[in-house]
């Protein structure tokens, strides 16, 4: 719909008594805010405190369970893929110290190993090696060789357990809610399924591997405000309502939302995909049922604009209404000059005027009368013939009622005739005299709904006849007025000039 002239096609109906037409929403009025389903709602789990809760990401859970059991015995490892699996989570490499052999009694004075700086001797007088641990866990349990002192030994590229701590086997509580019941520097304790399992946080990322339990974060409530979204309809910045798309299912996480969606013109495709929902300056989110409430108003405002049209046009015709209205109301010609489309091709002096029903794609194999327009004012009647076989016309007859014109002959041979093989038919055509038309074109457009019957002759008086079609009556009657509001402007500026 032209908005321009819906807005004063409204004035129009308000001026006459028709109320609550143009009255309809906004699209904009529709527009469903989002922006909070954008809003990163992570919790940095570093920020916990004793007391606290966390639990294992699904991420981490599946290395855990697609993994098989390793020794920790480095030159014993069946997979160096779990190593690398697991460096994914890993800021250092983590190492223990292994069993190697007891002390010399010379180690033991000094309590050093010569030349080496992997083995350390132990209170327990034996020597240990630095050796890694393979095994994919986070998490060490105590064992009775336990000393007591949870901190690690840290170097750059390392991270040391201490002695008496052994890899925890996590599978046995990887679903489960660990409580922070101490939380250090260097380590943190957690208490899961009535144990106790050592964390170090300077080896691995802990927002990779922990998570805050939903019922502790804005995730929950941020999900449950999602609902309200699906059903809804989806469309791109400045694209139409015919390509939007409806919501058909909304997954959030904390810091992303995707949306499942299928376009609303089931033509377009029944399949649900899945997009990730970007800002408003990307995608705009309509309620379904406003959108529904607008476009039937819409619908019924435009019925009423033609409705108006129409009748305005009628009272023109029937010369109710002085041409001249139609130049002291710019609404009113904006009804009429809206039905149609100036064209000038590039070898034309003046542009000439196309109505809406009677463009070329419009004029292939029909039969009808029209009339045709420039923007100067002059005007001529053309037929047009469209028929299986050659008919070869030169003339016509236009019947309304007990009125009867009959027109000039315009033989084969004159420019005026032509004929166009369309292959599969053929148009014929004559153009009739500049600015000579018969005084039966006013009276189509007075007398819309009366039949009106166009018969074609050929040279020796063979006939075609046709009725006209409505719409062809309407266009004849449409130009006609457009005619005489060009010659009622012509006038004027002739007086303005004299």
């Amino acid at each position: 719909m032209n908005k321009l002239l819906f807005i004063g096609v409204c004035k129009m109906m308000l001026g006459l008594g028709i109320v609550n037409v143009c009255q309809a929403q906004t699209w904009d009025s529709c527009r469903v805010d989002y922006a909070f389903l954008l809003e990163d709602v992570s919790i940095d789990v570093t920020e916990v405190e004793a007391g606290g809760e966390l639990k294992l990401r699904d991420t981490f859970i599946q290395l855990v369970e697609t993994q098989p059991p390793l020794h920790s015995d480095a030159s014993k490892h069946k997979s160096f893929e779990a190593i690398h699996n697991l460096a994914d989570f890993q800021s250092k490499e983590i190492y223990h110290y292994q069993y190697l052999r007891p002390a010399a009694r010379k180690e033991l004075k000094s309590m050093t190993v010569a030349e080496s700086d992997v083995e350390i001797i132990l209170p327990d007088s034996n020597v240990y090696t630095q050796a890694k641990l393979a095994e994919p866990t986070v998490f060490y349990q105590v064992t009775h060789h336990f000393g007591g002192d949870y901190s690690p030994e840290v170097r750059s590229d390392r991270l040391i357990v201490p002695t008496g701590l052994v890899p925890g086997k996590i599978d046995s509580i990887e679903h489960q809610q660990f409580v922070l019941i101490a939380k250090k520097k260097d380590y943190w304790i957690f208490e899961s399924m009535g144990e106790q399992w050592v964390f170090y946080p300077q080896a691995f990322s802990v927002q990779e591997i922990f998570q805050m339990p939903e019922k502790n974060t804005a995730l929950a409530q941020k999900i449950k405000a999602s609902e309200n979204i699906k059903g809804q309809l989806l469309m791109k910045t400045g694209e139409e309502v015919q390509d939007a798309w409806e919501i058909m299912d909304v997954g959030v996480k904390a810091s992303e939302v995707q949306l499942g969606i299928r376009p609303l013109d089931s033509t377009k495709g029944k399949e649900v995909m899945y997009i990730e929902l970007k800002p408003e300056t990307v995608y705009k989110i309509y309620r379904t049922n406003c959108i529904q409430r607008i476009k039937k108003a819409e619908a019924l405002a435009l019925a009423k604009q033609k409705e108006i049209e129409t009748s305005y046009l009628e009272r023109l015709a029937q010369t109710k209404l002085p041409i001249s209205a139609i130049h002291k109301e710019p609404v009113a010609k904006e009804i009429l000059t809206s039905k149609f489309e100036l064209v000038k091709g590039p070898m034309q002096a003046e542009g000439w005027y196309i109505h809406e029903d009677l463009r070329p794609e419009n004029m292939l194999n029909v039969s009808l009368i029209k009339l045709n327009l420039n923007e100067r004012g002059e005007i001529y009647l053309q037929s047009v013939l469209s028929v299986d076989t050659a008919f070869h016309h030169i003339q016509l007859s236009i019947q309304l009622g007990e009125d009867l014109w009959k027109s000039p002959k315009i033989y084969k041979y004159n420019h005026r005739n032509v004929a166009t093989d369309f292959e599969g038919f053929i148009q014929e055509s004559i153009h009739f005299s500049t600015n000579k038309v018969p005084e039966i074109i006013e009276k189509i457009g007075e007398n819309i709904e009366e039949p009106v019957w166009i018969t074609f002759f050929d040279k020796s008086g063979r006939s075609h006849k046709i009725a006209l079609s409505q719409k062809h009556k309407l266009a004849i009657r449409d130009t006609f007025l457009l005619y005489r509001y060009l010659t009622f402007q012509n006038s004027l500026k002739a007086e303005i000039g004299n």
